[in-house]
């Protein structure tokens, strides 16, 4: 599956390694960020963009969150995040958790109206149901249910019992009425 695309139009910033950025990282794996002058000491390499990092614990690269990776956690699908900074999606997780950023970011609900509006292929066990013709309930089973309704049984009730849908149900209870010009 190919990644959702950005909503924002996003530039590496003009950074060399050994430069100082005023940004925000994370001391620990706790992901607690910090605010403070951090040295860029590598860049990611897996995204899109090169993102400039700062070395962590053990010399673990982490990313230095200021600028268009600060703007794209803020609006972007995490997915779409990790695609263009070569980040983690667990990372992203920690990182809005960190700076008390909600998952439901305007790209998140972009992606999910997106994919909602897909025309998905039915699994073969949905198709073979699809298929299959519902045997259609007998005269004498319609006028089971009917005699049931009248007797007070609800629509949910004699659903359950005869495998239909409530709203089934009760058009053909309606309908009998009609047919029979029984007002109850």
């Amino acid at each position: 599956m190919t990644p959702p695309r950005c909503l924002g139009r996003y530039t590496r910033p003009r950074i060399r390694a050994g430069d100082v950025v005023r940004a925000a990282a994370s001391r620990s794996k706790r992901y607690a960020v910090e605010w403070d002058d951090w040295t860029v000491t590598a860049f990611t390499t897996r995204g899109r963009l090169r993102w400039p990092c700062t070395s962590g614990r053990g010399g673990t690269p982490r990313p230095l969150i200021f600028g268009d990776l600060l703007t794209a956690l803020q609006r972007e699908a995490a997915s779409a995040v990790v695609a263009e900074f070569g980040v983690s999606r667990t990372w992203v997780t920690r990182a809005r958790r960190a700076l008390k950023i909600d998952w439901r970011t305007e790209g998140t609900l972009e992606l999910w109206s997106r994919r909602s509006r897909e025309v998905r292929p039915r699994s073969p066990k949905t198709q073979a149901q699809a298929a299959r013709p519902r045997r259609p309930l007998t005269a004498a089973q319609v006028e089971q249910i009917r005699r049931l309704h009248a007797e007070g049984a609800g629509p949910s009730e004699l659903a359950r019992r005869y495998h239909r849908s409530p709203q089934y149900v009760g058009q053909l209870v309606r309908r009998e009425r009609a047919r029979t010009g029984d007002s109850q």
